[in-house]
């Protein structure tokens, strides 16, 4: 699924507001977001690589504005691939999205 163009606004605007991000990734880590409750497959879902993953997930204000680039969806659902992140922010996706899955 192509990344939604408020999402593609976000990720660049916060490109140069933040310098360095708390969260901790490796090359292999990734995130899925999947914004409707029938979707399953890699193909139907958002993947964030982990650059993206250490700007939209570096604080509880992040993940406020990626909420709104993705229109507040009410069925979505994430799952987290060696993506570490802090626990307020972490809380916070599970406050937002209807399952978190981290692996």
């Amino acid at each position: 699924m192509k990344k939604p163009p408020a999402l593609l606004e976000l990720l660049d605007d916060l490109q140069d507001e933040i310098p360095t991000s708390s969260v901790q990734t490796v090359s292999g880590s990734k995130a899925y977001i999947y914004l409707d409750e029938n979707a399953v497959a890699a193909e139907d879902s958002i993947i964030l690589h982990p650059e993206y993953c250490k700007l939209l997930f570096d604080s509880t204000e992040t993940v406020e504005l990626l909420m709104a680039a993705l229109g507040h969806p009410r069925h979505a659902s994430i799952e987290l691939h060696e993506v570490e992140m802090s626990l307020e922010v972490l809380n916070m996706l599970e406050r937002n999205f209807v399952a978190v899955h981290e692996i």
